[in-house]
């Protein structure tokens, strides 16, 4: 075993096989990127660890958590390399470089570091640190090869955003991350703790079937001991002295700065703490404000720890406001509008996490969030601001009372700006950025995503297209709808990313799923689905069976008997939403309790055929399905309940802001989606494919024990749909018509600059030969509506995205901007 000594433990051990692992280029640079977010003024001990430490500390935590779990050895090293690992592609300065750079996250950039994925930061051909290539696949194979056990890099990478079944124990609300972060942070900043907390914790850990949530009202004695920790954490950080937050902001500016250059992101990320402020230092930023010094000379100012004043800090108490304005385009934004030759401005934002008010009672709702200006030198004159902030300050005030007129001024600016979100407006500028951000993706294959969905249904995106959109199109906090909605994988990266949803579907059975999925259900709600026991189901009073022609010809009368008898418990729920789910659960089974086996995604025709040895639909069970069905989709709610939680955020707030809508996009207005016209940012969406799918047909047996009456109605709204192929110039005429009518509307919601983003494959049929260039029509239909192409990448298809009886290979991605007038 190796051996460790550790401020927070004393000793630690981790086994021999890791050792090549701690000092592979990726992880050893580590030991250069401190713990905290900034090289701290008034936290002067919190400049000392660094992830390297924490990341080895962690992977201990994760050996101790896999022999209580008695997980075999395969899990075990999976487990002990994505804790060990997790931090690898967290930037210098950590958060506060992450708080300043668009569509950048550390947990995926992990992932695509980890899988030798090819993105804009990193690449297998790419030095990591020190001019040394990224060595963990290598590591990998060699360690496989002497443990004779597949050890599967993927794997690793994917828990680490969570991914897997193990991913809730390095990515979550509380993980062995967090349980080691947030302590070790505690005893660097002088807080008395426990130190067997994590110890403890990670016990607990190992005896969590999922993702912990609602964790307040969790008993153990540890997980609530960690939750003071952690209050008592942010609520420093939140309400440090000025200098302390100062030099954070003087930080985020001196990046900004350095974003601004031709510099390659590449070398601002991948370096270590001390090594970006050199590289800043080397920047030739010239053109940047005539007047400002170089960032050589702020880039020293800043290592000298120069006094910063502070102009401005306006509380925020609104967490719309907060959810808006902390996001990093709209901090450069006001950076931006303050400056001036005589002016550099720092802006930051800053948010309290995790509650932790300073007293118990107050007249007024404490802050939840500040937005704070800082310069370094003298406090400036009159003449420093820029003009739209003179003309509302008096000419003969100055020192403090003019600090107080710009604090007034800026506060009614701020707020104006929350609800107007200038920075989201079109301009060359943005255009030219966001392009840049789209090609940086890479491929776009996302060849490890794969989604994890509550119910089968064809043709979903891969959940990683919408959430690279909303990173690329620099939309985090913006309200997005996606008209062709599904199951809603485009409302919950959304969500995710702390904005506004809007997912419309003129297809009941998508509705429900994703009703299902983003409509929030309580602890004790969640607490009663999963206490459901087969008993209760087959002593229910069953349900009249559909009244459906051949209902024979998909199920034996005993698996109809069970699914009239969980029909009947479900209906008897009084509780509308847990009700909500339990249906979809119920829908999700249906396939799998008839031998008629369809295509893809539990998809049925009206021949789908038996087994070759059957005549007849022999018996499927359809109470253990259900209930594992059940259990799965809860475990799935708790996931993205965890990944809302683990960024200060309240899971029923956030779902909150998810509209989940029936509707048919091709005469939807604003009204049908309760908004004001031109107020969407975009609408991230995937249309139907010309004549590839049934969605409605094709879920027929949701239908026939949900909603019958509902199919035919359903179909008929559809785009696009496959049954119409046998008549192709007809189909593909109205598929066009039908996209023009979707074109307009979006014209008239969305705001002037918003994006419209599309995901369309062509029809593969013989038939629709001739249609290879449907993209070009699309692109024909949306330009008379006054849009102009921004983007498009064709990208290939591994996961997730089959339609009807063939595979398509590929489809194209396409952004198009709404222009004014």
């Amino acid at each position: 075993m190796l051996e460790f000594s550790d401020l927070l433990y004393g000793r630690i051990t981790l086994p021999e096989w890791i050792s090549p692992f701690l000092r592979i280029p990726e992880f050893i640079r580590l030991r250069g990127v401190r713990l905290s977010n900034v090289d701290s003024y008034e936290f002067k001990d919190f400049s000392g660890p660094n992830r390297w430490d924490h990341g080895v500390a962690v992977a201990a935590l994760a050996c101790r958590c896999a022999t209580r779990a008695r997980l075999d050895q395969t899990q075990t090293a999976h487990l002990v390399l994505a804790a060990l690992l997790h931090d690898v592609a967290t930037p210098p300065f950590a958060h506060t470089a992450e708080y300043v750079v668009e569509n950048f996250d550390h947990e995926v950039e992990t992932q695509r570091l980890l899988t030798a994925t090819f993105s804009e930061y990193s690449s297998p051909d790419l030095p990591i640190y020190a001019s040394e290539l990224p060595a963990f696949k290598n590591a990998c194979l060699s360690l496989g090869k002497k443990l004779r056990v597949a050890i599967d890099a993927d794997e690793v990478a994917a828990m680490i955003t969570g991914g897997g079944e193990l991913g809730y124990l390095v990515s979550g609300t509380l993980d062995l991350d967090n349980a080691d972060n947030v302590t070790r942070s505690c005893v660097y900043l002088g807080i008395e703790v426990d130190r067997t907390v994590p110890l403890r914790l990670a016990d607990w850990l190992a005896t969590q079937k999922s993702a912990p949530t609602g964790l307040d009202q969790v008993s153990d004695p540890a997980v609530q001991q960690w939750l003071a920790y952690r209050s008592e954490l942010y609520r420093m950080f939140f309400e440090s002295s000025d200098q302390e937050t100062g030099r954070q902001a003087f930080l985020q500016h001196l990046i900004r700065r350095a974003l601004r250059t031709s510099v390659p992101r590449s070398q601002i990320l991948w370096t270590t703490d001390d090594g970006l402020l050199r590289t800043i230092s080397d920047l030739d930023d010239s053109i940047e404000v005539p007047g400002w010094a170089s960032l050589r000379q702020m880039t020293q100012r800043y290592r000298l720890m120069e006094e910063t004043v502070k102009i401005a800090e306006i509380a925020i108490t609104d967490p719309e406001t907060l959810r808006v304005l902390r996001v990093p385009q709209a901090a450069t934004w006001i950076e931006r509008e303050l400056s001036t030759p005589d002016l550099e401005p720092f802006v930051m934002v800053s948010a309290r996490r995790f509650g932790g008010a300073s007293s118990p009672i107050h007249l007024l709702p404490p802050p939840i969030g500040a937005l704070s200006v800082f310069k370094i030198g003298a406090l400036p004159k009159y003449f420093h601001f820029p003009d739209w902030m003179r003309a509302d300050i008096p000419r003969a005030i100055e020192g403090r009372r003019l600090i107080s007129a710009v604090h007034e001024t800026l506060e009614r600016k701020v707020h104006a700006w929350a609800k107007d979100r200038p920075w989201l407006k079109n301009s060359a500028r943005r255009e030219r950025d966001v392009a840049e951000n789209l090609k940086s993706i890479g491929d776009w294959s996302f060849r490890l995503s794969k989604n994890e969905g509550l119910h089968p249904y064809p043709g979903t995106f891969v959940h990683a297209i919408p959430s690279a959109l909303i990173g690329a199109l620099g939309l985090k906090g913006a309200v997005v709808l996606d008209p062709f909605g599904g199951t809603g994988q485009t409302a919950s990266e959304v969500i995710k990313s702390g904005g506004t949803a809007i997912s419309a579907d003129s297809n009941s059975v998508a509705t429900l799923i994703a009703r299902a999925k983003l409509t929030y259900l309580s602890r004790e709600q969640r607490d009663i689905i999963r206490s459901i026991r087969l008993d209760e189901l087959r002593l229910a009073r069953a349900v009249t069976p559909p009244s459906v022609e051949l209902i024979g010809k998909w199920h034996h009368p005993d698996t109809i008997a069970e699914i009239c008898q969980i029909k009947g418990f479900i209906d008897a729920h009084t509780d509308a939403t847990v009700r909500q789910l339990l249906l979809a659960a119920l829908s999700a089974v249906l396939p799998a309790t008839t031998a008629r086996k369809g295509k893809e995604h539990g998809f049925f025709a009206d021949n789908t055929p038996l087994g070759a040895a059957y005549t007849e639909p022999p018996y499927q069970p359809a109470y253990i399905p259900f209930l594992q069905r059940v259990l799965r989709n809860l475990d799935l709610i708790d996931k993205l309940y965890a990944s809302i939680e683990a960024n200060g955020r309240v899971p029923e707030e956030e779902l909150s802001r998810a509209s989940i809508l029936r509707a048919d996009s091709r005469i939807a207005d604003a009204a049908t989606y309760n908004i004001s016209p031109n107020s969407v940012d975009a609408i991230i969406t995937s249309p139907p494919y010309l004549c590839m799918v049934d969605y409605s047909l094709g879920q027929r047996l949701s239908y026939y024990w949900l909603d019958p009456d509902r199919l035919e109605l359903d179909f008929s709204h559809e785009i696009g749909a496959r049954r119409r192929r046998s008549n192709p110039v007809s189909a593909r005429n109205k598929y066009l018509d039908d996209l023009r009518a979707v074109a307009k509307n979006a014209s008239n919601l969305l705001r002037e600059g918003g994006y419209f983003a599309t995901v369309l494959g062509a029809p593969v049929a013989n038939a629709f030969l001739a249609d290879r260039d449907m993209h070009d029509a699309y692109d024909e239909i949306l330009r008379e509506a006054g849009f102009s192409l921004l983007w498009k990448h064709w990208r290939d298809i591994h996961w997730h995205r089959n339609h009807g009886y063939q595979r398509l290979r590929q489809e194209r991605i396409s952004v198009h901007v709404l222009k004014g007038g």
